[in-house]
């Protein structure tokens, strides 16, 4: 099953083109010979993978397609003792992982109190026509969270403005992407949730619309040890909810009659996520209303673990505004 699924992107094309190596890499005999054992054929062409690498069979050579994974990503990033499983950051410390994390960004007052073990929320994302690439908008982060810079043009912050909850909510506001970008971004993460294969995932969270959104992205739940993060994940399309899986050929699940966002109020949006690499189920409300009830794909692999929640406007095609409050994602039995 691993290997199908592996397959699968390898076939759908949605490695990005700075990943791919040139057509004339190939595998050494000693490889290829390996390749060969374990090759399975999709729609005739032969594929396989080896150490975190997809192959793909062109001729009589076997060609390097992308590097997906790397293969000790768990012994690398987690320990596991007494019972419990622990996060290893870069600096080599431990921290408990979590199967429950809400947020009412009462923390603090602006965007760097918000960030750290005890709030929670481990870092941002700035993707903007100022900071394109991700360097820059690492760099920016880094400069935030000193002190030492302010935003550029994507700004995300907590403020009074409006609350659902308490005083604040999180306010993200994204400028539409510059020429030859995908997409434009201004959302908060964290990376201490762990949720794996057969685990039901409930999401909530309330969300205010400044205007109709015509395509984003509110929620992602990603793997960070696979290319591109896939996961399962909460989109607005034409002024509708629907679900997405980012992996592969991005199966959905949309509405049989779309029920459009309201601007200017509060909406409640719920989601479940039954985890598995094949028979997972999916379940999407809109203020107590069930509006999606589907089955598929919702764990990328078999033994993938979903670690970023990331929450705001994670994706937008256009200019936008949008509030968050009350955030929240457990474990359910």
């Amino acid at each position: 099953m691993r290997r199908a699924l592996l397959i699968a992107l390898l076939l759908s094309g949605c490695v990005a083109a700075y990943q791919l190596m040139p057509r004339d890499t190939v595998a050494s005999p000693e490889l290829a010979a390996r390749l060969e054992a374990s090759a399975i054929e999709v729609d005739g062409v032969k594929v396989a993978i080896d150490n975190g690498d997809a192959w793909r069979k062109d001729g009589d050579q076997w060609v390097w397609h992308s590097h997906l994974f790397e293969p000790d990503w768990y012994e690398r990033h987690y320990r596991e003792r007494d019972g419990k499983v622990l996060r290893v950051a870069d600096d080599g410390a431990e921290y408990p992982v979590r199967y429950a994390f809400s947020s009412g960004f009462e923390d603090a007052a602006a965007l760097p109190g918000l960030i750290g073990i005890e709030p929670g929320w481990t870092a941002f994302t700035l993707l903007s026509p100022r900071a394109p690439e991700i360097a820059d908008y690492v760099r920016l982060r880094k400069s935030i969270l000193k002190g030492e810079g302010d935003f550029l043009d994507n700004r995300i912050e907590p403020v009074t403005q409006r609350a659902h909850g308490g005083r604040q909510s999180l306010r993200c506001e994204a400028v539409a992407p510059a020429r030859g970008m995908v997409t434009s971004k201004a959302s908060i993460h964290t990376e201490l949730i762990h949720f794996k294969r057969n685990d039901c995932v409930h999401f909530s969270a309330w969300y205010w619309f400044d205007q109709p959104l015509e395509w984003a992205t509110l929620m992602d739940l990603e793997t960070a040890w696979i290319d591109q993060h896939p996961g399962p994940r909460i989109v607005v399309n034409s002024g509708a909810l629907e679900l997405e899986m980012k992996w592969a050929a991005k199966p959905k699940w949309r509405q049989a009659r779309p029920l459009t966002l309201p601007t200017g109020q509060w909406v409640h949006i719920e989601a479940e996520f039954f985890l598995h690499e094949s028979d997972g189920r999916v379940r999407l409300w809109q203020d107590d209303r069930l509006l999606i009830d589907g089955a598929g794909q919702t764990l990328p692999l078999a033994d993938s673990i979903l670690n970023d929640l990331e929450v705001g406007l994670s994706a937008t095609a256009a200019a936008a505004t949008i509030y968050v409050d009350d955030v929240s994602i457990e474990r359910r039995p």
